[in-house]
């Protein structure tokens, strides 16, 4: 019922009813569907759920081109949903526990659902924002000595924007995360050495993560056996 899809697959000489094999598929990228959306403004003909069907709806930064907007349907929610737990189980946090972000909220892709996955696994949210700078990282860190989070989740951009705060102001981040874990969002840390450095630096537990708005948000992330990203195949 998907024109976009519908269109490509009659184009490669394929019918409704077939079920071909994978590698004959026509692919699609992103640019593809950017350039549908460029022939078909404003969204498109590739989506399933669009304006008068979505409950929430989100866009992505835009880091490889033009921001996508994304659009979810209730059954789009519910796997977000899903799938965002589950990223909190592997970090470790239970319920009852508290958890704190420094994401940012707004249109974000991964803020769009936020809130109800945290009610969902009846998990504590403590939201604090991007820490702009060391002033407003203090600001956190004040915070966080009075409710002493079990999770933490940032970027590691972030994480020495704290440092530096920390530094300044003679707050003892390593008494604030000692035994903890860290969600932290940079590639460099699925290697052992990096990893391990800030571990022993910082004393908590780090847990690498990354995503994109297609899947949505952060949604891959190692767990304690550190053997890489889990990635949510039954849902892709």
């Amino acid at each position: 019922p998907v024109r976009f899809y519908r269109d490509r697959l009659e184009s490669a000489g394929f019918s409704a009813r077939e079920r071909p094999p994978l590698d004959e598929i026509p692919r699609v990228v992103k640019n593809d569907l950017r350039s549908n959306e460029q022939e078909h403004p404003p969204f498109g003909t590739h989506r399933i759920v669009g304006m008068q069907e979505a409950v929430r709806i989100g866009g992505t930064t835009g880091t490889s081109g033009t921001p996508v907007i994304m659009m979810f349907g209730p059954k789009d929610l519910e796997a977000a949903i899903e799938l965002q737990c589950r990223v909190l189980w592997r970090y470790g946090v239970r319920p009852g526990d508290s958890f704190t972000h420094s994401w940012p909220q707004g249109f974000y892709i991964s803020s769009n659902s936020t809130a109800l996955w945290f009610i969902r696994a009846g998990i504590l949210e403590v939201p604090v924002g991007p820490p702009m700078d060391p002033a407003i990282a203090a600001d956190h860190l004040r915070l966080w000595d009075r409710l002493r989070p079990d999770g933490f989740q940032m970027t590691s951009s972030q994480l020495a924007t704290y440092d530096e705060a920390a530094r300044a102001t003679g707050f003892d981040l390593g008494d604030l995360f000692q035994g903890k874990v860290i969600g932290l969002l940079d590639a460099i840390f699925q290697f052992e050495g990096p990893r391990r450095r800030v571990e022993s630096e910082y004393g908590f537990e780090l847990r690498n993560m990354g995503g994109v708005g297609d899947i949505p948000g952060c949604g891959l992330t190692d767990c304690e056996h550190h053997a890489g990203l889990h990635v949510p195949a039954h849902y892709s």
